[in-house]
Protein backbone atom coordinates (compact mmCIF):
# COMPACT_ATOMS: atom_id res chain seq x y z
CA UNK A 1 0.00 0.00 0.00
CA UNK A 2 3.20 2.18 0.80
CA UNK A 3 3.99 2.33 -3.01
CA UNK A 4 0.79 3.95 -4.26
CA UNK A 5 0.56 6.55 -1.25
CA UNK A 6 3.87 7.25 -2.38
CA UNK A 7 2.83 7.64 -5.84
CA UNK A 8 -0.39 9.38 -5.20
CA UNK A 9 2.06 11.81 -2.85
CA UNK A 10 4.28 12.66 -5.86
CA UNK A 11 1.61 13.29 -8.65
CA UNK A 12 -0.91 15.35 -6.29
CA UNK A 13 2.66 17.53 -4.77
CA UNK A 14 4.13 18.13 -8.49
CA UNK A 15 7.62 17.64 -6.71
CA UNK A 16 10.40 15.76 -7.13
CA UNK A 17 10.58 11.87 -6.36
CA UNK A 18 13.78 12.49 -3.61
CA UNK A 19 11.41 14.90 -1.80
CA UNK A 20 8.55 12.72 -1.95
CA UNK A 21 10.66 9.58 -0.38
CA UNK A 22 12.20 11.93 1.91
CA UNK A 23 9.43 13.84 3.81
CA UNK A 24 6.64 11.65 3.67
CA UNK A 25 7.95 8.16 3.27
CA UNK A 26 11.54 7.87 4.98
CA UNK A 27 11.47 4.52 4.19
CA UNK A 28 11.86 4.49 0.49
CA UNK A 29 14.78 5.01 -1.19
CA UNK A 30 14.58 7.06 -4.63
CA UNK A 31 14.94 4.50 -6.43
CA UNK A 32 12.11 2.14 -4.79
CA UNK A 33 10.10 6.08 -4.94
CA UNK A 34 10.82 5.48 -9.06
CA UNK A 35 10.03 2.38 -9.50
CA UNK A 36 6.40 2.70 -7.27
CA UNK A 37 5.78 5.39 -9.15
CA UNK A 38 6.33 3.53 -12.74
CA UNK A 39 4.61 0.36 -11.43
CA UNK A 40 1.72 2.52 -10.05
CA UNK A 41 0.85 4.64 -12.99
CA UNK A 42 1.34 1.61 -15.39
CA UNK A 43 -1.45 0.20 -13.57
CA UNK A 44 -3.12 3.00 -13.64
CA UNK A 45 -3.24 3.12 -17.44
CA UNK A 46 -4.40 -0.16 -17.94
CA UNK A 47 -7.56 0.41 -16.47
CA UNK A 48 -8.30 4.48 -16.76
CA UNK A 49 -10.26 3.89 -19.40
CA UNK A 50 -13.08 2.41 -17.48
CA UNK A 51 -13.37 5.73 -15.93
CA UNK A 52 -11.51 8.64 -18.11
CA UNK A 53 -13.27 8.61 -21.88
CA UNK A 54 -14.91 11.46 -23.19
CA UNK A 55 -18.54 11.18 -25.11
CA UNK A 56 -18.25 9.71 -28.34
CA UNK A 57 -21.73 8.96 -29.38
CA UNK A 58 -24.25 12.27 -30.35
CA UNK A 59 -26.28 10.70 -27.49
CA UNK A 60 -23.61 10.76 -24.77
CA UNK A 61 -22.65 14.24 -26.08
CA UNK A 62 -26.40 15.48 -25.52
CA UNK A 63 -25.94 14.33 -21.87
CA UNK A 64 -22.86 16.40 -21.22
CA UNK A 65 -24.03 18.92 -23.41
CA UNK A 66 -28.07 18.85 -21.19
CA UNK A 67 -25.81 18.99 -17.36
CA UNK A 68 -23.78 22.08 -18.53
CA UNK A 69 -26.97 23.67 -19.52
CA UNK A 70 -28.53 23.03 -16.31
CA UNK A 71 -25.30 23.15 -14.12
CA UNK A 72 -24.05 26.39 -15.33
CA UNK A 73 -26.68 27.76 -17.70
CA UNK A 74 -23.63 27.23 -20.43
CA UNK A 75 -25.29 26.05 -23.88
CA UNK A 76 -23.74 23.49 -25.55
CA UNK A 77 -20.91 22.99 -23.72
CA UNK A 78 -19.44 19.22 -23.43
CA UNK A 79 -16.28 19.76 -21.77
CA UNK A 80 -13.73 22.47 -19.69
CA UNK A 81 -10.17 22.43 -21.06
CA UNK A 82 -7.32 23.72 -19.07
CA UNK A 83 -3.36 22.76 -19.15
CA UNK A 84 -1.03 22.81 -16.19
CA UNK A 85 2.87 22.15 -15.70
CA UNK A 86 4.04 18.95 -13.88
CA UNK A 87 7.49 19.15 -12.81
CA UNK A 88 10.10 16.41 -13.96
CA UNK A 89 13.73 16.27 -13.49
CA UNK A 90 15.38 17.05 -16.20
CA UNK A 91 16.18 14.64 -18.81
CA UNK A 92 19.44 13.91 -19.63
CA UNK A 93 19.12 14.11 -23.68
CA UNK A 94 19.66 16.59 -26.35
CA UNK A 95 16.07 17.37 -25.90
CA UNK A 96 16.17 18.60 -23.03
CA UNK A 97 15.10 22.19 -23.76
CA UNK A 98 12.19 20.94 -25.09
CA UNK A 99 10.86 20.09 -21.17
CA UNK A 100 12.29 23.28 -19.88
CA UNK A 101 9.25 25.83 -20.15
CA UNK A 102 8.19 29.74 -19.69
CA UNK A 103 7.99 29.19 -15.93
CA UNK A 104 11.73 28.48 -15.79
CA UNK A 105 11.76 24.59 -15.04
CA UNK A 106 11.11 21.20 -16.30
CA UNK A 107 8.32 19.83 -16.96
CA UNK A 108 5.35 17.91 -18.95
CA UNK A 109 2.26 20.32 -19.99
CA UNK A 110 -0.99 18.85 -19.54
CA UNK A 111 -4.31 19.31 -20.60
CA UNK A 112 -7.16 17.87 -18.84
CA UNK A 113 -10.84 18.09 -19.45
CA UNK A 114 -13.35 17.57 -17.54
CA UNK A 115 -17.17 17.64 -17.47
CA UNK A 116 -19.83 19.52 -15.31
CA UNK A 117 -19.31 17.90 -12.18
CA UNK A 118 -15.26 17.92 -12.61
CA UNK A 119 -14.99 14.32 -13.90
CA UNK A 120 -12.46 14.00 -16.04
CA UNK A 121 -13.01 13.35 -19.73
CA UNK A 122 -9.74 13.31 -21.15
CA UNK A 123 -6.02 13.59 -20.59
CA UNK A 124 -3.21 14.29 -22.99
CA UNK A 125 0.39 14.80 -20.86
CA UNK A 126 2.58 13.83 -24.12
CA UNK A 127 4.54 17.73 -24.52
CA UNK A 128 7.26 18.92 -22.37
CA UNK A 129 6.84 21.82 -20.61
CA UNK A 130 7.74 24.20 -24.22
CA UNK A 131 5.13 23.18 -25.93
CA UNK A 132 2.04 25.71 -25.11
CA UNK A 133 -1.85 24.72 -24.96
CA UNK A 134 -2.69 25.42 -28.47
CA UNK A 135 0.15 22.95 -29.41
CA UNK A 136 -1.24 20.62 -27.13
CA UNK A 137 -4.94 20.51 -28.28
CA UNK A 138 -4.26 20.93 -31.60
CA UNK A 139 -2.26 17.88 -31.31
CA UNK A 140 -4.16 16.06 -29.58
CA UNK A 141 -7.22 13.17 -30.61
CA UNK A 142 -9.54 15.40 -29.16
CA UNK A 143 -9.12 17.97 -31.56
CA UNK A 144 -8.74 15.47 -34.40
CA UNK A 145 -12.52 13.81 -32.72
CA UNK A 146 -13.82 17.64 -32.47
CA UNK A 147 -13.09 18.48 -36.25
CA UNK A 148 -14.48 15.16 -37.40
CA UNK A 149 -17.81 15.40 -35.61
CA UNK A 150 -17.61 19.20 -37.05
CA UNK A 151 -17.36 17.95 -40.37
CA UNK A 152 -19.89 14.66 -39.73
CA UNK A 153 -22.25 17.56 -39.24
CA UNK A 154 -21.99 17.79 -35.40
CA UNK A 155 -22.84 21.18 -34.24
CA UNK A 156 -23.40 23.69 -31.41
CA UNK A 157 -21.16 21.19 -28.96
CA UNK A 158 -18.21 23.18 -27.60
CA UNK A 159 -15.19 23.16 -25.41
CA UNK A 160 -14.91 26.17 -23.02
CA UNK A 161 -11.04 26.57 -23.29
CA UNK A 162 -9.23 28.36 -20.48
CA UNK A 163 -6.74 31.05 -22.00
CA UNK A 164 -4.33 29.26 -25.05
CA UNK A 165 -0.88 31.52 -25.22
Amino acid sequence: MVPIFATLDFLASGSYQRRVGNSVHPCMSQTSISRSIRSTIDAIQQIMHRWIKFPSTRDEMEIVRNRFQETYGFPGVVGVVDGTHICITPPNSDIEETYFNRKGFHSLNAMIVSYADNKILAVNARYGGRANDARVYNNSILSAFMNQKYAEGLRRFWLIVSKIV
